[in-house]
C-alpha cells in the first residue's frame, strides 16, 4: 500500500518552515546539524554500533512526532507540503555508524562535512544520525570517544527546537509520546488519505483564497512599512545599520566544507562580558569574529573599506509572540565594528548595536512587516526562495558572515550507556555567505565551531587559531 493512502494526520507547513524545503539546491542544503560526544572511555560500557543505537533510540523516537513523520509535497506547489506519518518508518533507515580509521579531528570532520554536503531525504522523517566510533586524540574530547552527528532539514525546526529534539534522543529515559505539535496546525487532510489528485485538487480549491490572503497581506504590508516609516521619523524605532561591503566571504559556494571548533572556558568568557554593562556571551563571541575576521583579511589582502557585519538569528520563543512554526526566528544585521582597534572598545560598541537591533526587531511595526510573509502562496514563495544569489552589487544588505548562539542544556544526556561529554551546533553555508560560526555553551565550555569553504578559506587551522588569539587578545585587554 503507497505512503499517500495510508497517511495520518497531516498537518500543512506554515510558510515560514516551507521557506526551507523550497530554497534548497544543490550545493545549498538548509541542514541543522548538532553533534554530541560521549564518553566511551569505559570499557565495561555497551559498544555502540548502529544496531545497538537503533534499538536503544527505538522508545524515544516514540516522544515526538518530528522523528516519524515525512512531507508530502503538492503537485506544482499549488499549495504549501503536508506532514503525513510515515507508514513505512524504520528507525534502521535514519542511523548509521562507521568506526574512526584515525586518530585526531579528521575523520570527525570528514563526518561533519559530508552530512553538511548532502541533502537530507524528504521522502521520509526529515532526520538522520550518524555516529563516529572510537574517536580518540582530540583536544577536549574524552580520551575514547562516539562522536554523535545529528542532521535536521531546516523545515523541521530551527536550532533551538533541533536541540530539544535531540534532548529527547539521548535522554536517560523515553519521553511519553505525544501528539502531533502545533508547528502545523491546519488540519485539512487530518483522517483523509492525501493522494495527488486529493492534494491538487484541494490546492486548487484554497487558490481563490490564497489570493484573497495575498491581497490583503499586501495591503497590511504597505500599512506596516508606513508605520515602520513613522515610527522611524518619531525616533521610536532605531535606524537600521548597513549596508556592508562585500568579501571573499561573500560568493558562490563550491560544495566542500571545512570545519573547526574552538573552546574557551565559560568563566573567562563571564568575566569579559562584565566589563561591559549589558553585555551578552554572544556579544564577546561576535567581538572574537569580528577581531578574527579582520586579523584573517588584513592577512589576505582582503578587507575592504569600512565596517562588516553580521547576519545574528534572533529567537522569538521566549517572546509573548504566539508562532505556531517550528521555526522561530528572525535575522538581525549587526555591526562588527571591525574599524575599531581597541578591542574593548570593539565589545563595547558591537553590544550596544546587538541591543539597538534587538529593540529595533521587537518594535510592533517591524514584527506586523515580518508577518506579511504569512501571506505569500506556496507558487510565490518558491519562486522568491530559490532566487538566492551571490552579492552581484557592491554592498550586502544583512551582513558578510553569519553568527547563531543555541545554548545547550546541562541535563544528562547519554547513549547507551556513555555520559555526554561535550556538544555543540554546526551552521550550514551556502551561496554568498561561506563562512559561519555556530556558538554552544555546554556545561563550563563556550565552543564556537567554524565551517568555510575550502575553496574561499583553505587555510581554516588559521582561522581557528585567528579565533583563540582573538580571545586572548579580548581577555588580555582587562588587565
Amino acid at each position: 500500500m503507497s505512503r499517500a493512502r495510508t497517511a495520518r494526520r497531516s498537518g500543512r507547513l506554515r510558510p515560514t518552515d516551507a521557506a526551507h524545503v523550497y530554497v534548497e539546491r544543490l550545493p545549498d542544503f538548509p541542514n541543522v546539524v548538532d553533534v554530541w560526544v560521549f564518553d566511551t572511555s569505559d570499557d565495561s560500557a555497551r559498544p555502540i554500533d548502529a544496531a545497538a543505537a537503533s534499538e536503544w533510540l527505538r522508545a524515544r523516537v516514540a516522544g515526538d512526532p518530528t522523528f516519524r513523520r515525512c512531507l508530502v509535497r503538492v503537485p506544482l506547489d499549488l499549495d504549501y507540503p503536508l506532514w503525513v506519518d510515515d507508514p513505512d518508518f524504520s528507525i534502521e533507515n535514519h542511523v548509521s555508524s562507521a568506526v574512526a580509521t584515525e586518530a585526531g579531528w579528521a575523520p570527525v570532520e570528514q563526518a561533519i562535512a559530508a552530512t553538511l554536503e548532502t541533502p537530507v531525504d524528504l521522502s521520509r522523517p526529515p532526520w538522520r544520525l550518524h555516529l563516529l566510533t572510537d574517536v580518540n586524540g582530540v583536544a577536549e574530547f574524552p580520551a575514547s570517544a562516539t562522536v554523535a552527528v545529528l542532521t535536521f532539514h531546516h523545515c523541521a525546526g530551527d536550532g533551538v527546537r533541533t536541540v530539544e529534539l535531540a534532548e529527547k534522543l539521548f535522554a536517560g529515559t523515553a519521553t511519553a509520546p505525544t501528539p502531533t505539535d502545533a508547528a502545523s496546525s491546519d488540519r485539512s487532510f487530518e483522517g483523509l488519505s492525501p493522494s495527488r489528485a486529493s492534494l491538487a485538487a484541494t490546492a486548487m480549491w484554497r487558490l481563490p483564497v490564497s489570493l484573497g490572503i495575498l491581497m490583503r497581506g499586501l495591503g497590511k504590508g504597505v500599512l506596516a512599512s508606513r508605520s515602520v516609516a513613522l515610527a522611524g521619523r518619531r525616533g521610536e524605532l532605531p535606524a537600521p545599520v548597513g549596508p556592508w561591503p562585500v568579501t571573499m566571504f561573500n560568493t558562490t559556494y563550491s560544495g566542500q566544507a571545512g570545519v573547526r571548533t574552538v573552546s574557551f572556558d565559560l568563566g573567562e568568557v563571564r568575566r569579559v562580558k562584565a566589563v561591559v554593562a549589558g553585555a551578552t556571551i554572544n556579544d564577546v563571541a561576535m567581538t572574537v569574529t569580528s577581531l578574527a575576521m579582520s586579523s584573517y583579511l588584513d592577512g589576505r589582502a582582503q578587507r575592504p573599506d569600512g565596517s562588516l557585519g553580521a547576519v545574528v538569528p534572533m529567537s522569538w520563543r521566549k517572546s509573548d509572540r504566539d508562532l505556531a512554526t517550528a521555526n522561530q526566528f528572525c535575522l538581525m544585521s549587526v555591526d562588527l565594528h571591525t574599524e575599531a582597534v581597541c578591542p574593548l572598545e570593539r565589545l563595547r560598541s558591537i553590544s550596544a548595536t546587538a541591543k539597538q537591533e534587538k529593540q529595533r526587531q521587537r518594535h510592533r511595526a517591524m514584527i506586523r512587516l515580518g508577518d506579511v510573509a504569512d501571506s505569500v502562496p506556496a507558487v510565490l514563495l518558491r519562486v522568491l526562495a530559490r532566487r538566492r544569489r551571490p552579492a552581484s552589487g557592491d554592498t550586502l544588505p544583512l551582513g558578510n558572515v553569519m553568527i547563531s548562539n543555541v545554548p545547550r542544556s546541562n541535563s544528562d544526556l547519554q547513549l547507551l550507556d556513555a555520559p555526554v561529554a561535550a556538544g555543540f551546533g554546526v551552521l550550514a553555508i551556502g551561496t554568498g555567505e561561506v563562512l559561519s560560526h555556530f556558538v554552544s555553551s555546554l556545561g563550563e565550555r563556550l565552543t564556537v565551531a567554524v565551517v568555510a569553504d575550502r575553496r574561499v578559506v583553505p587555510d581554516i587551522d588559521r582561522y581557528a587559531e585567528l579565533l583563540e588569539k582573538s580571545f586572548a587578545e579580548l581577555c588580555g585587554a582587562l588587565a
